[in-house]
């Protein structure tokens, strides 16, 4: 995280049968700015680029090697290819960032034991660094500590305030828990000729009954389970208002 999804995958080596992958300038600029980033996300706002360097230099003017230079400024591979690239990062990260508060606000009314869910779910802690996979992740867990409780349309909105010249952030979540929901409609897709009964029988989903995410997983275990399958997902599906 924040880079989980999206993006080429980058070897940092190759087979002795597989093509490197081309040096590209442009590419080289947009990573410096995702090392940033990501050391960002981590909790250190102040780290910095301190150096890069490419050998030869000339791959930092020329993506390509005139075919009939004979000193392009390094051994080339072969008599009709270009030259390896070597490309070397130095990164001061600097001091952390870190927890000075994390506030919770929004369940006061909730009954007790999902109070504690509620509550046992924020990952944050005071005095730790700040990291962003962590504040996301603590959102997630508690709309799921929700939703196990009925809460399907819950919704938890965070504020990460940092200050960076003083190294520190502050965190408020708001819980939006939503009303309590209730089993619908069971659409079944994808069985083709199957008779849809016995899966819905095995969902042991009936509407009317009071929703929890721990039926729905139970649901998608007990289709996955029928054996007729290569792949299931069971997962609600909220109407709009």
């Amino acid at each position: 995280p924040p880079f989980e999804a999206g993006g080429s995958p980058w070897g940092l080596w190759a087979w002795p049968w597989t093509d490197w992958p081309l040096f590209d300038r442009v590419a080289l600029t947009q990573d410096l700015r995702r090392i940033e980033r990501w050391y960002a996300a981590r909790g250190f706002h102040g780290a910095e680029i301190e150096e890069v360097v490419v050998l030869p230099e000339a791959a930092l003017t020329d993506d390509t090697l005139p075919p009939a230079e004979p000193e392009p400024g390094c051994e080339r591979l072969s008599d009709d290819e270009g030259c390896s690239v070597e490309v070397t990062i130095r990164i001061q990260e600097g001091a952390p960032t870190l927890l000075t508060e994390v506030t919770l606000h929004g369940h006061e009314s909730l009954p007790p034991s999902l109070r504690r869910k509620i509550e046992g779910a924020v990952q944050l802690e005071v005095g730790e660094r700040f990291d962003e996979a962590t504040y996301d992740a603590t959102k997630r867990a508690i709309s799921a500590a929700l939703a196990e409780d009925g809460h399907a349309r819950a919704r938890v909105v965070g504020e990460a305030r940092v200050d960076r010249p003083n190294r520190t952030a502050r965190v408020d979540l708001q819980v939006e828990a939503g009303p309590l929901c209730t089993f619908g409609e069971l659409h079944i897709e994808g069985a083709d000729d199957l008779p849809l009964g016995p899966i819905a029988d095995a969902t042991r989903i009936d509407p009317g009954e009071a929703f929890s995410l721990h039926d729905v997983r139970e649901a998608q275990k007990a289709v996955f389970g029928l054996g007729a399958f290569s792949g299931v997902v069971v997962e609600p599906m909220l109407e709009t208002d």
